[in-house]
């Protein structure tokens, strides 16, 4: 019976979530849900978050010590560095025509070229 009565209090009054834990989880998701976001609203809530993530890390949301103004900074930084890296290797991939389409639209959509 005890057993089921801590069960129930776990459940009912589960423990505090530790800010600095959640935002971590956060960036995570925002790097998974990156990577997978063709979705317009999906690619809207990926840029929220990681906007308020921003905002957190630059001082502009109250309540933030700053250590953990110094761990956001330090890991936006490193998902920056690898969305950079990441873009490199898929720029490398591309031939000249999908630069130039990705430059003028964003996508790298090849076109068929008109019978004359």
């Amino acid at each position: 019976m005890n057993t089921e009565i801590v069960r129930i209090l776990e459940r009912e009054f589960p423990e505090p979530r530790n800010l600095e834990r959640r935002v971590y989880e956060l960036l995570d998701l925002v790097g998974v849900l990156t990577a997978g976001a063709d979705h317009e609203r999906v690619g809207k809530l990926v840029d929220g978050l990681e906007e308020t993530i921003r905002l957190m890390a630059n001082g502009q949301v109250k309540g933030i010590d700053s250590k953990l103004q110094e761990q956001l900074l330090w890991r936006l930084e490193h998902l920056d560095e690898e969305r950079l890296k990441d873009a490199a290797t898929e720029e490398a991939e591309l031939d000249d025509e999908e630069i130039e389409e990705r430059w003028r639209t964003g996508k790298t959509t090849k076109h068929a070229e008109p019978n004359d």
